[in-house]
Protein backbone atom coordinates (compact mmCIF):
# COMPACT_ATOMS: atom_id res chain seq x y z
CA UNK A 1 0.00 0.00 0.00
CA UNK A 2 2.49 2.34 0.97
CA UNK A 3 4.47 1.60 -2.15
CA UNK A 4 1.80 2.43 -4.58
CA UNK A 5 1.28 5.32 -2.44
CA UNK A 6 4.62 6.61 -3.35
CA UNK A 7 3.99 5.54 -6.81
CA UNK A 8 1.26 8.06 -7.01
CA UNK A 9 3.02 10.76 -5.42
CA UNK A 10 6.10 10.36 -7.38
CA UNK A 11 3.54 10.27 -10.55
CA UNK A 12 5.14 7.20 -11.80
CA UNK A 13 1.31 5.37 -11.55
CA UNK A 14 -1.92 7.87 -11.50
CA UNK A 15 -4.18 5.75 -10.07
CA UNK A 16 -5.18 2.71 -7.70
CA UNK A 17 -8.38 -0.19 -8.17
CA UNK A 18 -8.74 -2.29 -5.43
CA UNK A 19 -10.99 -4.76 -4.00
CA UNK A 20 -9.44 -4.45 -0.64
CA UNK A 21 -11.39 -2.86 1.97
CA UNK A 22 -9.36 -2.65 5.06
CA UNK A 23 -8.65 1.21 4.89
CA UNK A 24 -4.36 0.66 4.08
CA UNK A 25 -4.92 3.16 1.04
CA UNK A 26 -6.44 5.29 3.23
CA UNK A 27 -3.92 5.13 6.19
CA UNK A 28 -0.90 5.66 3.51
CA UNK A 29 -2.53 8.90 2.22
CA UNK A 30 -4.46 8.35 -1.02
CA UNK A 31 -7.66 9.75 -1.61
CA UNK A 32 -11.14 8.74 -2.69
CA UNK A 33 -11.78 9.00 -6.53
CA UNK A 34 -9.38 11.42 -6.75
CA UNK A 35 -6.38 8.48 -6.18
CA UNK A 36 -7.74 5.37 -5.28
CA UNK A 37 -11.47 3.58 -5.98
CA UNK A 38 -12.41 0.57 -3.75
CA UNK A 39 -14.48 -1.27 -5.43
CA UNK A 40 -15.53 -3.71 -2.89
CA UNK A 41 -16.56 -0.65 -0.38
CA UNK A 42 -14.07 0.78 2.64
CA UNK A 43 -14.92 -0.51 6.36
CA UNK A 44 -14.50 3.11 6.96
CA UNK A 45 -16.59 5.29 4.91
CA UNK A 46 -20.52 6.19 5.28
CA UNK A 47 -21.87 7.48 2.13
CA UNK A 48 -25.11 9.24 1.80
CA UNK A 49 -27.45 7.56 -0.52
CA UNK A 50 -29.06 11.38 -1.47
CA UNK A 51 -26.28 13.41 -1.64
CA UNK A 52 -23.31 10.92 -2.36
CA UNK A 53 -21.33 12.51 0.12
CA UNK A 54 -18.92 10.28 1.54
CA UNK A 55 -18.04 10.57 5.34
CA UNK A 56 -15.16 9.21 6.03
CA UNK A 57 -14.66 7.96 9.81
CA UNK A 58 -11.80 6.61 12.08
CA UNK A 59 -14.20 3.53 12.64
CA UNK A 60 -15.97 0.88 11.15
CA UNK A 61 -19.29 1.68 9.69
CA UNK A 62 -20.68 -1.27 9.30
CA UNK A 63 -23.21 -1.78 12.24
CA UNK A 64 -22.92 -4.92 14.28
CA UNK A 65 -25.83 -7.16 14.47
CA UNK A 66 -27.69 -6.20 11.81
CA UNK A 67 -29.17 -8.33 8.37
CA UNK A 68 -25.79 -9.02 6.51
CA UNK A 69 -27.72 -7.09 3.47
CA UNK A 70 -28.57 -4.35 5.26
CA UNK A 71 -26.13 -1.38 5.19
CA UNK A 72 -27.99 1.66 6.90
CA UNK A 73 -25.99 3.45 8.72
CA UNK A 74 -27.66 6.74 10.10
CA UNK A 75 -29.13 10.52 8.46
CA UNK A 76 -27.08 12.31 6.33
CA UNK A 77 -25.39 15.90 7.91
CA UNK A 78 -25.63 17.53 4.46
CA UNK A 79 -28.32 16.71 2.86
CA UNK A 80 -30.88 15.15 5.87
CA UNK A 81 -31.46 11.99 3.68
CA UNK A 82 -33.08 9.42 6.11
CA UNK A 83 -34.33 6.06 6.04
CA UNK A 84 -38.14 6.12 5.34
CA UNK A 85 -40.47 5.81 8.74
CA UNK A 86 -41.30 1.85 7.64
CA UNK A 87 -36.80 0.94 8.28
CA UNK A 88 -36.58 -1.55 10.56
CA UNK A 89 -33.43 -3.17 9.70
CA UNK A 90 -35.10 -6.69 8.75
CA UNK A 91 -36.22 -8.05 5.80
CA UNK A 92 -39.83 -8.16 4.47
CA UNK A 93 -40.68 -12.20 4.99
CA UNK A 94 -39.80 -14.16 2.04
CA UNK A 95 -38.39 -11.14 0.23
CA UNK A 96 -34.80 -11.46 -1.58
CA UNK A 97 -32.28 -9.89 -0.52
CA UNK A 98 -28.29 -8.66 -1.84
CA UNK A 99 -28.42 -8.70 -5.33
CA UNK A 100 -31.80 -10.69 -5.96
CA UNK A 101 -33.27 -7.90 -4.23
CA UNK A 102 -34.47 -4.57 -5.81
CA UNK A 103 -33.60 -2.57 -2.42
CA UNK A 104 -35.65 -1.20 0.14
CA UNK A 105 -38.90 -1.27 -2.14
CA UNK A 106 -38.51 -4.46 -2.38
CA UNK A 107 -37.22 -6.20 1.12
CA UNK A 108 -37.15 -2.95 3.77
CA UNK A 109 -33.17 -3.31 3.65
CA UNK A 110 -30.48 -0.66 3.00
CA UNK A 111 -28.91 -2.31 -0.17
CA UNK A 112 -26.18 -1.20 -1.87
CA UNK A 113 -27.84 0.89 -4.44
CA UNK A 114 -30.73 2.14 -2.56
CA UNK A 115 -31.38 5.46 -3.32
CA UNK A 116 -32.71 8.71 -0.52
CA UNK A 117 -32.75 5.61 2.50
CA UNK A 118 -30.01 8.09 4.70
CA UNK A 119 -26.45 7.31 4.81
CA UNK A 120 -25.03 3.11 4.32
CA UNK A 121 -22.03 1.73 4.59
CA UNK A 122 -19.50 1.01 1.80
CA UNK A 123 -18.82 -2.81 2.56
CA UNK A 124 -19.92 -5.24 -0.43
CA UNK A 125 -21.03 -8.58 0.58
CA UNK A 126 -20.96 -11.53 -1.52
CA UNK A 127 -23.81 -12.20 -3.58
CA UNK A 128 -24.19 -8.03 -3.54
CA UNK A 129 -24.10 -5.44 -6.59
CA UNK A 130 -21.22 -3.35 -6.23
CA UNK A 131 -22.05 0.30 -6.17
CA UNK A 132 -22.51 2.26 -9.39
CA UNK A 133 -20.30 4.92 -8.19
CA UNK A 134 -17.14 2.98 -7.59
CA UNK A 135 -17.67 1.10 -10.76
CA UNK A 136 -17.75 4.26 -13.04
CA UNK A 137 -14.46 5.13 -11.38
CA UNK A 138 -12.58 2.05 -12.01
CA UNK A 139 -13.76 1.93 -15.59
CA UNK A 140 -12.96 5.85 -16.02
CA UNK A 141 -9.73 4.88 -14.92
CA UNK A 142 -8.84 1.60 -16.62
CA UNK A 143 -9.89 2.53 -19.97
CA UNK A 144 -7.95 5.06 -20.07
CA UNK A 145 -4.12 3.95 -18.61
CA UNK A 146 -1.89 3.37 -21.05
CA UNK A 147 -0.88 0.77 -18.08
CA UNK A 148 -2.44 -1.55 -15.42
CA UNK A 149 -0.60 -3.47 -13.08
CA UNK A 150 -2.31 -6.11 -11.22
CA UNK A 151 -0.66 -7.21 -7.74
CA UNK A 152 -1.45 -9.69 -5.70
CA UNK A 153 -4.52 -11.33 -6.77
CA UNK A 154 -6.15 -15.01 -7.91
CA UNK A 155 -8.32 -12.47 -10.22
CA UNK A 156 -11.14 -15.38 -8.94
CA UNK A 157 -13.67 -12.41 -9.01
CA UNK A 158 -15.10 -13.02 -12.25
CA UNK A 159 -17.10 -9.88 -12.27
CA UNK A 160 -14.51 -7.22 -12.18
CA UNK A 161 -11.45 -9.26 -13.90
CA UNK A 162 -12.32 -7.60 -17.33
CA UNK A 163 -11.07 -3.98 -15.90
CA UNK A 164 -7.74 -4.46 -15.67
CA UNK A 165 -7.97 -5.47 -19.72
CA UNK A 166 -9.47 -2.13 -20.38
CA UNK A 167 -6.12 -0.92 -20.10
CA UNK A 168 -3.81 -0.50 -23.07
CA UNK A 169 -0.90 -2.85 -21.29
CA UNK A 170 -1.91 -4.83 -18.57
CA UNK A 171 1.12 -6.22 -16.14
CA UNK A 172 0.14 -9.30 -13.59
CA UNK A 173 2.21 -9.93 -10.59
CA UNK A 174 1.25 -12.93 -8.83
CA UNK A 175 2.68 -15.83 -6.87
CA UNK A 176 -0.06 -18.05 -8.11
CA UNK A 177 -1.35 -18.08 -11.23
CA UNK A 178 -4.32 -16.66 -12.74
CA UNK A 179 -7.37 -17.32 -15.08
CA UNK A 180 -5.98 -14.73 -17.31
CA UNK A 181 -2.51 -15.05 -17.71
CA UNK A 182 -2.38 -15.55 -21.31
CA UNK A 183 -4.21 -12.12 -21.62
CA UNK A 184 -1.44 -10.23 -20.27
CA UNK A 185 1.07 -8.73 -21.83
CA UNK A 186 3.54 -9.60 -19.07
CA UNK A 187 3.63 -11.79 -16.30
CA UNK A 188 5.75 -12.09 -13.15
CA UNK A 189 5.45 -14.51 -10.85
CA UNK A 190 6.20 -12.82 -7.37
CA UNK A 191 4.96 -11.72 -3.93
CA UNK A 192 4.03 -8.02 -3.74
CA UNK A 193 4.19 -7.67 -0.12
Amino acid sequence: HMAQATMLRTQRAHYVVTTNLDGLYRKAGLKAHEQVCFLHGDIYTERCTGCGYEFERNYETRRPRIHVHDHHVGTCDRCGSAPPAQYTGYPKPASQTGADGEGFADNLLVGTQCKNVGTKDTHINFGECLDPIDWKDAERHCKKADLCIVMGTSMSLRHITHFPFQAQRTVICNLQATPDDAKADLRIWATCD
